[in-house]
Parts: structure tokens; C-alpha cells; sequence
């Protein structure tokens, strides 16, 4: 991945900022001072991170109760049936062969017939952009479950058209809301009936950096994205106040640029792949199935600069363009305004 505010960022997490490391600190200066040390900077700082670790830790524990849910484990995993969307790659490809390798059922699905990866695994062909087609899915699911219902769903399949916006038409951004938004909905409308009533399961959907911030050439991708975000905000609160299921899991992942086929062309520049370092596809498979074998929700927020990504619209406009600019998602593509669309002869 090469250096990058990650690698930074998770090497100062891993020593001197690790919550160990800065316990120590502290308690070695109240040693040396025999009572509660003068505060200076160093202290002062030892002081803020360990309030930040705290912070998160107690944030991720008021999400999913203060008593820790088990692990799934070796004999626990055989008893989930997750459904993977894009399935046939990238991360959905590999979020499948994780979860089949732990011992969990896997359906995975695509819009193309593919061949499965594992004996867990089984393909089904399907337009998850289609409700009834969904729905045949979700009926011959259970038939070929001898009538399990799926206990885990992991929205991932999308598109992205990489298109100006006087480029797209309406068949592209069909497409776009089709797959990258409603079909969220239907997965939801769909398998979440099942879980309600267990009142345990997990529901998770993938975002993207997009989700929080529009640039060039993704108008369309940006604007559904910005939807998942707010769907799964809303779901969180419904299963928790009015279905009364907090064990019913409501997780999203806000993802950076990933090395698959939607983002091949995407150029950002020194700065920017600095400031959002390209992913792995199975780097972050495998923080969805954590996600999944924890049975915690979660904000998955990969890489780092996606933590600080939702303050850049409290900015004022001057300093927003300024980062945005020095970031580089601007003109990443290489398409540009044709003549005729500028008015040139």
C-alpha cells in the first residue's frame, strides 16, 4: 500500500498512542511526582487520546448494549445463512470465501453466472434490482434450505458509471438507483421480516467516502450513496425504538477507493492516495465478517481520513474547496465537457 496517514496513523495507534503505552505514561509521572502530576503538554496530550479510546469504546458499547454479545465461533458459524450481493467479486467474492471458511452458509449472488468458491458457497444468478426477482430468490433460498431463513445480509454489489452528469441518461441512472439504493430496500424488505422475529440477525450495507461528499463524474453514485447512509441511520433507530430488536444489527462500511473494477481509472494523485490509500478487496471482507462474527453494529470507517470526512461540510466554503482540492477527487476521471456541451462550434 506504500506510506500513507494510515500507516502513520496505525503505527503511533500500535505504541505511543496505544492505551497501554499512554496508562503507563501517566502512571509513571504520578510515581515520579508522588501525587497527581503538574499538567503540561505531554500529559495534557496523554490525557486527550486516552479520552478519544474511551470515547469510542463506551460509543461502540451504547450501540450494542454494555454486555458484549458472544462470538460466533468453530460451533456457532454452521448455524448462520448469510446472502452476499456481488458476489462473483471483488469484495463480495471475497466476503463470501471468508465467511464459507468459518463454517457459515453462504448465498452469493450476481447479476452474471459464476462458479463458487467454496463448498459453503452457493451462486444464484439474480437482479437485485428487481423486487420480484428478489423475491423468487428469498422463496427458493428456503427451499434449498430445507426452510432456514437468512440471518445475515451484506449489501455490496454496486455501479459505478464514472459520468458527467450531461453524460449519463436514463437508463444509466436507473441502473445506478436500481442497484446501488433500492436494492438495499428490497434486501431489507425482504430478510429483515425473518430476523425481527428471531429478534437476532445482522442487516449491512456498503458505502463509500461518497456518502459523505460529492465530487466530479459521480453525481449519481454520490447521490445514492448519501441515501444508504441515511437509510441505515433510520433502520438503526427503527430496530431499536420500534421493533424493539437491538440485537437485529444495522452495520454500515464507509469505504475509500478499493482496488476493483468501479474505481480502475480513478486517479487522485500523490496527495490524495496519501490521504486515502487504495484498499484491498479482502482487507476490508474481512473487517465486514469481524463485523459479522462480533454480532455488534458498527460504523466501518476504512481508511482513516473517512473519520474526519463528515466535518469537511462544516467547514466554510473557502477551506472545503481547499481540501478538496488538495485531495484530488476533482477531475479523477478523464472525461471532460464536450464541445457541443460547452457551446463551442
Amino acid at each position: 500500500m506504500g506510506l500513507s496517514i494510515d500507516t502513520i496513523v496505525n503505527t503511533l495507534a500500535a505504541t505511543v498512542l496505544h492505551p497501554i503505552a499512554l496508562l503507563g505514561y501517566v502512571g509513571y509521572r504520578s510515581y515520579e511526582a508522588k501525587q497527581l502530576p503538574p499538567r503540561d503538554g505531554l500529559l495534557t496530550t496523554a490525557y486527550i487520546f486516552l479520552a478519544l479510546r474511551f470515547g469510542k469504546w463506551f460509543s461502540n458499547r451504547w450501540r450494542n448494549g454494555l454486555i458484549p454479545q458472544k462470538r460466533l465461533n468453530a460451533q456457532t458459524w454452521n448455524q448462520e445463512l448469510a446472502l452476499i450481493t456481488g458476489g462473483a467479486q471483488g469484495i463480495g467474492k471475497q466476503t463470501a470465501e471468508q465467511l464459507a471458511k468459518k463454517g457459515c452458509q453462504v448465498v452469493a449472488i450476481d447479476i452474471v453466472n459464476f462458479k463458487p468458491t467454496h463448498p459453503n458457497i452457493r451462486a444464484y444468478k439474480c437482479d437485485i434490482g428487481n423486487y420480484e426477482a428478489l423475491e423468487q430468490l428469498r422463496d427458493q433460498i428456503r427451499k434449498d434450505y430445507n426452510g432456514q431463513d437468512v440471518t445475515m445480509v451484506a449489501n455490496i454489489a454496486g455501479l459505478n458509471n464514472k459520468s458527467l452528469i450531461l453524460d449519463l441518461d436514463r437508463k444509466k441512472v436507473d441502473s445506478m438507483i436500481d442497484v446501488n439504493l433500492k436494492s438495499h430496500f428490497y434486501t431489507a424488505m425482504l430478510f429483515l421480516p425473518a430476523m425481527v422475529k428471531r429478534k437476532r440477525g445482522h442487516f449491512l450495507s456498503v458505502a463509500s467516502t461518497m456518502g459523505y461528499v460529492g465530487i466530479c463524474h459521480q453525481s449519481d453514485y454520490v447521490a445514492t450513496k448519501h441515501g444508504l447512509v441515511g437509510m441505515q441511520e433510520s433502520l438503526y433507530y427503527e430496530m431499536q425504538k420500534m421493533y424493539k430488536t437491538p440485537n437485529v444489527r444495522t452495520s454500515i462500511a464507509i469505504i475509500g477507493h478499493t482496488k476493483t473494477g468501479l474505481f480502475e481509472t480513478f486517479n487522485v494523485g500523490p496527495i490524495g492516495r496519501f490521504l486515502g490509500p487504495l484498499l484491498e478487496p479482502d482487507y476490508v471482507a474481512s473487517l465486514l465478517v469481524d463485523a459479522f462474527e462480533a454480532q455488534e453494529t458498527r460504523i466501518i470507517l476504512t481508511p482513516f481520513m473517512n473519520n474526519l470526512t463528515p466535518s469537511i461540510k462544516a467547514h466554510p466554503q473557502f477551506v472545503r474547496d481547499f481540501i478538496q482540492s488538495t485531495a484530488g477527487g476533482d477531475g479523477s476521471y478523464p472525461s471532460r465537457p464536450s464541445a457541443a456541451q460547452l457551446g463551442h462550434a
